[in-house]
């Protein structure tokens, strides 16, 4: 998941009985970080984290299997496309 906003919030809570959501807005907030736990998330990475490295660690070097990107920026597209597996949705 990519973005912290509301559309990122319930992206997280429809994967999160699904697999092992992953959340990373672009600042770390201690607010912001107890949402997404409360909706599910395993996982709270920052763009201090080098999030698509940790997602490739997270997973052994596969990347993610589904990136949603809800944020709209050019750097959290470009981080989705980088933290994606080969054949992600």
């Amino acid at each position: 998941m990519v973005g912290p906003g509301t559309i990122g919030l319930l992206a997280v809570s429809w994967a999160a009985p699904r697999g092992r959501p992953a959340w990373w807005p672009s600042a770390s907030i201690a607010a912001t970080k107890r949402r997404p736990g409360k909706m599910g998330a395993t996982d709270f990475l920052t763009a201090a984290d080098d999030p698509a490295a940790a997602v490739r660690e997270m997973t052994a070097g596969a990347g993610a299997d589904v990136v949603f990107e809800a944020a709209g920026s050019d750097a959290a597209v470009t981080l989705a496309l980088t933290s994606r597996g080969a054949a992600a949705r």
